[in-house]
């Protein structure tokens, strides 16, 4: 993860250490000019061994050379003059890995007297690897069966069953610690028999692997039944949530098929693995979650509740760099976890033909798992100079903050080079997946990271790829997930499975997320690194947004926003996926005026930790934002500040807490599971980590957050200009305004015109409310409003407007026409209605094809055109239900969706999708009202000063509506067919057209004060009719708009209460 540089320099670099000094992908490291004055300069550099893979190097060390900053070793190839970084030490020797054999090497060594500065150069030692002996590596022992687990239970067995082993012939089954017989048949499956079993006999079973040659394999996972029972589940938690879902995974049972999951004591759903994933939940609602283990003839007693509340129970994932214990000195101790969810410990190695990334051999007496030959595959500590302290401390630190879980982060850009290698074998994967559960044990990490970059393309140039990474990356975190399982299992516990991802949609085909995604409990994606130091040009280095001031050709798709779209639309569920905020900087020097998009004479400056041009943000905080040198300039259109140094040229691009408040406002918005940090040592004055646990709370604890705009509307639209006008948001001190996806614009008030647009154009717009401090900066940012579509007038008709059209007054004739807003469900059913969740626009961007080619410029997909109410033909008879995109056999509203749509009440989309939480316009209602009720569809005028806008379908029925005095037109003359409408609204005209006396008392609803008088007694007498309910807190919410699916309910609700009807 590091810094995600993406550079095609050749290069065999070791690890980056405690320096994140990638010299080398920035062009030459030029050899410093001896100087024999130098004190700081190492002698007597030699060469004291030499391997196929490996040089060790010793040297005199300097007195006074601490070791936290240590020494630099540099390297080139034969007769290259090309000298490049190669790896940092805190002392003499050092094995120098990652090397080719049969190759020239030379090396010369430089020592850090303070940190940033180095002495002038050693002399300079070469030397020729030797041949790879290919004999030198054991043969891996034959693999364990894994995940051993029971499939059935009659009256008289226990079927087990098992994932088999490669090149196993037969296996041998344990019962109680004795053989007791055998799968010879090699199925991965047996039947033990018990003649007379009585309850409470406890049984206890492992199997083992043999081959043709006689090998045997060590046990599997043991597994212990006790006849007539089932425990109840373990270690039941959120995994991860958004605003309306809430994913939970508990520890396998054992003797479990199946697993019943319940929500707030009803039965919501079934899973045959441990994991579930609870959608259309109401954000700040609480649920107790509990879950029952079945079999086919026992089931256990529920769970401990996990209580889970949507929009509070967001991850914070932090990686941790395991080097940033030495020179940053920045140990897990110093980590504030109550302010995240989980760490990445980063990074654990890979060890492939008995040596690491880095060269280095695995075997180690002095590293518990490693002191035998590690087998290809295995996963090994990455710094073991580090990595046993940082271990200690992370359990301490969980000690503290019970809820924090721990992972283990393995690969990272620089030691992904063999997992290509591990993932193409069953073998090797086995180990992996084995020695993963090993790691995880040992250390007491709560679940393993999968850091691979990248299968198939990019990456190191060094590392091993190809096409059938795309399969294997799967068959890999398949056989992981299985490890975890079993050993969850038997310890109780649910193990946790990460990835980390590319930004890039070519990722979401190279990890075959339509297969894979199964296997994963999130993934957190690298949305940074989308411009650095491989270019000349000086660009953002996370733009949450598109700028079309960059004209660059992959502006458009280089975001964040572009990067979570392609994800969600590659097949990652919302609620798996987590968005990356970099906790450092990226600059330039030497760029011409201005900074921004400019070309640049230097990508090779001085950085916090050395020249990578890479910088923290407390080091910006400490000493750049206070050198009056530099000016920060915050980017409106892609959401992020950046400083420029006139004087020098040097351009920093960066993220603060004002780009953090627009991110977390963009992951609530598009309803994903929270946030991932690279990395938190960067984050010393906390600002970032501040920002992210105020705006993404977790752990059930509430925000302080600004509701979205509510209302947005637009006036009479001209060929070039849209009015638009929205109810202000209590605590915001402005609004920001998107068209299309892109920023358009910033309002004080609640009213703003969109211009400079396209004649006879779509647009779809969101309102978004900000809170800014004292400084002028955005300290709180809300989710975006509903989506609101209009369309410019064509280029002939163009008369500009400034000015919406009316609406009515907030006190209102009593009319069936007050000015719209959302709402709960007008129904009778006792399902709450879920809380409606904005669905902005975004560009639907391609996915690439498994190539090494860049990620492709996108072109911009419009919102599917609504075709929601086409007119019936007169013999039409009821159509079968559509199978509608977005709307599950789960939703609250599918039985009435279903119906309406089948009598063909309610149509849904082009995209075949219904957009259950769309809102309703008031033509459309009195539509699907007068098609329900049976009323013609012909005929009819209208006087209205807006009658040419009212759709073609709609005029019949409203004419009629209006003859029948069921509702009518505003003061000023129109009728507002496409304006929304309120639950008052609908109220009085549902009441009216079902010839339903008003009540003689107001409704019992607990804001019964709020709703207008003239709607008051017509919601009563619905609510006595058994019409429409409140919410959970039985509030009405009288001024909220309907939406599509709350509309499917009343009027099937209607057309079932007028067949009662005498």
């Amino acid at each position: 993860m590091s810094t995600r540089l993406k550079t095609n320099v050749s290069s065999t670099l070791a690890s980056l250490l405690t320096l994140a000094l990638l010299i080398s992908m920035f062009g030459a490291a030029a050899a410093p000019a001896a100087a024999a004055e130098d004190p700081n300069i190492p002698q007597n550099l030699a060469v004291t061994d030499v391997k196929a893979k490996s040089i060790t190097l010793t040297w005199d060390e300097v007195p006074g050379i601490d070791p936290n900053n240590g020494y630099q070793i540099y390297y080139k190839i034969g007769d290259s003059t090309q000298w490049n970084w190669a790896a940092w030490s805190g002392f003499s020797p050092k094995i120098v890995g990652g090397l080719e054999p049969e190759t020239t090497y030379s090396f010369y060594v430089t020592s850090v007297p303070v940190l940033g500065t180095q002495s002038e150069k050693s002399n300079v030692v070469t030397a020729t690897t030797v041949a790879e002996d290919p004999n030198a590596y054991p043969e891996p022992p034959l693999t364990t069966p894994q995940y051993l687990r029971v499939t059935d239970v009659t009256y008289n067995s226990i079927e087990l069953g098992w994932t088999t082993s490669p090149l196993a012939t037969g296996y041998d089954v344990y019962v109680d610690n004795k053989w007791f017989g055998g799968d010879w048949a090699a199925a991965g499956k047996f039947s033990y028999e018990i003649a007379k079993p009585t309850v409470g006999q406890s049984v206890y079973f492992q199997v083992a692997a043999q081959d043709k040659d006689r090998r045997v394999s060590g046990k599997s996972n043991g597994l212990r039944i006790v006849w007539g029972q089932l425990d109840a589940p373990q270690s039941v938690q959120v995994v991860s949530g958004t605003r309306t879902a809430i994913s939970l995974g508990w520890a396998p049972t054992a003797g479990a098929t199946e697993y019943e999951i319940y929500r707030d004591g009803d039965l919501i759903g079934t899973s045959s693995v441990p994991r579930y994933a609870a959608t259309g939940l109401t954000e700040g609602q609480a649920y107790d979650f509990t879950v029952v283990a079945k079999n086919s003839l026992w089931q256990s007693e529920a769970s401990a509740p996990a209580t889970a509340v949507p929009g509070r129970e967001y991850n914070i994932v932090a990686y941790y760099a395991a080097w940033a214990q030495g020179a940053r000195q920045f140990s897990p101790a110093d980590i504030d976890g109550s302010q995240i969810t989980h760490i990445n410990y980063a990074f654990g190695d890979i060890c492939w033909k008995g040596a690491g990334t880095t060269g280095a051999v695995c075997q180690n007496p002095d590293i518990e798992l490693q002191q035998g030959y590690v087998f290809n595959g295995g996963v090994i500590q990455g710094y073991p100079e580090f990595d046993p302290q940082g271990f200690e401390e992370l359990k301490e630190l969980k000690a503290g903050n019970p809820s924090l879980k721990t992972l283990i982060s393995v690969g990272g850009w620089s030691w992904s080079k063999n997992f290509s290698l591990v993932a193409a074998d069953e073998i090797s994967r086995r180990t992996f997946a084995g020695s993963a559960v090993q790691f995880l044990r040992a250390y007491g990490f709560d679940g393993f990271d999968i850091d691979w970059e990248y299968p198939v393309e990019g990456g190191e140039t060094t590392n091993a790829r190809g096409p059938q990474d795309k399969e294997n990356f799967t068959l890999l975190v398949k056989t992981v997930r299985e490890a975890l399982d079993a050993a969850g299992q038997e310890d109780g516990k649910y193990y946790l499975l990460t990835i980390a991802s590319s930004q890039g949609d070519n990722f979401t085909v190279n990890a075959d997320y339509a297969n894979s995604v199964q296997y994963l409990d999130f993934i957190n994606i690298m949305t940074y690194d989308y411009n650095g130091t491989w270019q000349t040009e000086a660009a953002h280095n996370a733009p949450l947004y598109y700028d079309p001031n960059n004209k660059a050709a992959s502006a458009k798709r280089f975001n964040a926003a572009g990067g979570l779209q392609g994800h969600l639309k590659g097949g990652v569920p919302n609620y798996k996926l987590v968005a990356g905020i970099p906790y450092y900087g990226t600059g330039w020097g030497g760029c011409a005026s201005g900074g921004e998009y400019q070309q640049c004479s230097s990508t090779i400056i001085p950085g916090t930790w050395g020249a990578d041009a890479k910088f923290d943000i407390a080091d910006l905080e400490n000493n750049y934002l206070t050198n009056p040198d530099f000016k920060r300039v915050f980017n409106n259109y892609a959401k992020v500040p950046y400083l420029y140094n006139e004087k020098t040229g040097v351009f920093i691009s960066y993220d603060d807490a004002e780009s953090t408040a627009y991110k977390t406002a963009y992951i609530r918005s598009i309803d994903i599971a929270g946030a991932m940090n690279w990395e938190i040592s960067a984050d010393r004055n906390h600002t970032m980590s501040d920002q992210l646990a105020a705006d993404l709370p977790a752990g059930g604890s509430s925000a302080v957050s600004l509701p979205a705009p509510a209302a947005p509307t637009a006036g009479k639209a001209a060929a070039t200009e849209i009015p638009l006008q929205w109810q202000a948001v209590p605590g915001a001190t402005g609004y920001d305004i998107f068209a299309n996806g892109q920023w358009a614009g910033y309002a004080d008030g609640t009213e703003w015109t969109l211009k400079s647009l396209e004649a006879d154009t779509s647009y779809t717009i969101e309102i978004a409310a900000i809170q800014k401090g004292g400084d002028g900066k955005a300290i709180r940012v809300s989710v975006f409003s509903s989506p609101l579509m209009a369309k410019t007038a064509p280029a002939s008709n163009a008369t500009p407007t400034t000015n919406p059209t009316p609406t009515p007054t907030t006190n209102p004739t009593p009319t069936t026409s007050p000015t719209p807003t959302t709402s709960p469900t007008p129904t009778a059913t006792p399902t709450p209605t879920p809380a409606s969740t904005p669905t902005p626009w975004y560009p639907s961007y391609p996915v690439a094809t498994p190539s090494p080619s860049a990620s492709p410029t996108p072109s911009v997909t419009p919102a599917p055109t609504a075709s929601a109410l086409p007119e019936p033909s007169a013999t039409s008879v009821p159509a079968k239900p559509l199978p509608f995109n977005d709307v599950s056999s789960k939703h609250w509203a599918s039985d009435a969706i279903a119906r309406a749509s089948g009598l063909n009440i309610i149509i849904g989309f082009g995209d075949g999708s219904f957009h259950p939480n769309g809102s309703v316009t008031r033509a459309d209602f009195v539509t699907m009202l007068g098609r329900a009720l049976g009323l013609d569809s012909t005929g009819g005028s209208l006087d209205f000063k807006d009658a040419s806008s009212v759709p073609a379908y709609a005029r019949g029925y409203i004419a009629q509506a209006l003859e029948a005095g069921w509702l009518k037109g505003y003061d000023d003359g129109t009728f507002g067919p496409k304006k929304t409408i309120t639950r008052a609204e609908i109220a009085v005209l549902v009441a009216k057209a079902l010839r339903l006396p008003a009540a003689d008392s107001k409704p019992a609803f607990a804001d019964a004060s709020s709703i207008p008088a003239w709607a008051s007694k017509y919601a009563a007498a619905l609510e006595i009719a058994g019409l429409i309910q409140g919410d959970e807190k039985n509030r009405f919410h009288g001024d909220q708009p309907l939406t599509r699916a709350q509309a499917a309910v009343l009027i099937i609700n209607l057309i079932d209460h007028a067949k009662k009807a005498p």
